[in-house]
């Protein structure tokens, strides 16, 4: 199995291209620390990819940074805990899969030239979703962000509802040119 694990500071795991990184069904991973899944091989489906299979789970841990350079895929009653970590989508291929079983993300910034969808019936991120690069399609029902949502590329809300329910603070809504068919703000914060 070709990857590079650093036990530093901030531990890391870095896997190549052309390699996915599989939990086992009824296992968790808990990486304690960074993971990177480096994406841009000969564009196989399971380039750069996670996968956790059913009843597994994906752990993070505080403030942790995970890059995933391909799909993002979690079997039948397989979790993801996010804590307070980003992870970043970086493909430059078309079609990748996110499917967390509507699981919470915190932070995910998808900054790829390639295009990602959402296949759950709903979706949440606790904090900011961001699109600095690439095309993103959320589930046609409902998209809560409790954070800030910046897009500057192309960001497809499948007619679904924007649901923004920040409880403090300044956030920033900026769809880029996108559309949306119904946003509904809700808390304290204020948005601009």
């Amino acid at each position: 199995i070709p990857y590079t694990a650093i036990d530093a500071g901030t531990d890391t795991l870095s896997l190549p291209a052309n390699t996915k990184l599989l939990v086992w069904g009824g296992k968790d991973f808990e990486p304690a620390g960074n993971v990177t899944l480096a994406g841009g091989g000969a564009g196989a489906s399971y380039d750069g990819s996670l996968e956790v299979l059913a009843n597994g789970s994906f752990l993070a841990q505080n403030t942790e940074s995970h890059s995933v350079g391909g799909s993002f895929e979690f079997a039948a009653n397989a979790t993801l805990d996010a804590a307070s970590s980003t992870f970043t989508f970086t493909t430059n291929d078309s079609g990748r899969l996110i499917t967390v079983n509507e699981d919470v993300f915190y932070n995910a910034i998808f900054n790829g030239a390639g295009s990602w969808s959402i296949t759950d019936t709903e979706s949440t991120f606790e904090n900011d979703l961001v699109i600095t690069s690439g095309s993103l399609s959320l589930p046609n029902a409902t998209t809560t962000i409790g954070g800030s949502l910046t897009n500057a590329d192309t960001l497809d809300t499948n007619s679904g509802l924007l649901y923004f329910n920040a409880q403090s603070g300044v956030e920033t809504v900026a769809l880029g040119g996108s559309d949306a068919a119904t946003v509904l703000f809700a808390g304290a914060a204020n948005w601009s």
